[in-house]
């Protein structure tokens, strides 16, 4: 059987294509292997930026709460000095009814600042969890543009721990 210029190219284009299949199959595989490599960093990088915001709404929630407590402390000093100088004023005057609504008024007010001064704190808390929820819903939207990427080349993220909702149920100020 004679061999014809037709079946010798036909046999050489097999062969060429075949070695260029495997060469696009090489140049692919490295690629996916660079792409898994640049994914797990990125992974890992967001796990450490969950982290930091953890650190940082942790730090600001405690000094929010050193504050508080300084502010609750002067408060009762505060309190207590004008108690003790209605009770003087009773005593040196025996004007016990005139010094006493007096004292209740102040009283009331007081406890109607220390109302105020709590429903300020309790907006503050709030605060400071919504901005790190934020945050967190913001390493959560990346990890999953890390993961939908991943995908669209080819290949899948190793498991992750970032769990969005137990960032978002840390409480920062009691």
């Amino acid at each position: 059987m004679p061999v014809t210029a037709m079946a010798v190219m036909q046999g050489a284009s097999m062969v060429a294509g075949w070695f260029g299949s495997a060469s696009a199959k090489s140049r692919e595989r490295k690629k996916i292997s660079r792409l898994k490599g640049y994914a797990a960093t990125a992974q890992t990088d967001y796990g450490h930026a969950a982290g930091n915001i953890h650190e940082k709404y942790t730090a600001i929630g405690s000094m929010m709460k050193e504050g508080y407590g300084q502010q609750n402390l002067l408060d009762a000093w505060t309190r207590k000095d004008t108690e003790d100088s209605y009770k003087n004023q009773i005593s040196m005057t025996g004007m016990a009814n005139i010094a006493g609504r007096e004292r209740t008024q102040m009283m009331q007010g007081f406890d109607m600042q220390q109302n105020q001064r709590s429903l300020e704190r309790k907006g503050a808390a709030f605060e400071l969890q919504e901005q790190a929820a934020g945050e967190y819903r913001d390493v959560k939207k990346g990890l999953l543009g890390l993961q939908r990427d991943a995908a669209e080349s080819g290949f899948t993220l190793k498991k992750g721990t970032f769990n969005l909702q137990n960032y978002i149920d840390r409480r920062y100020i009691s």
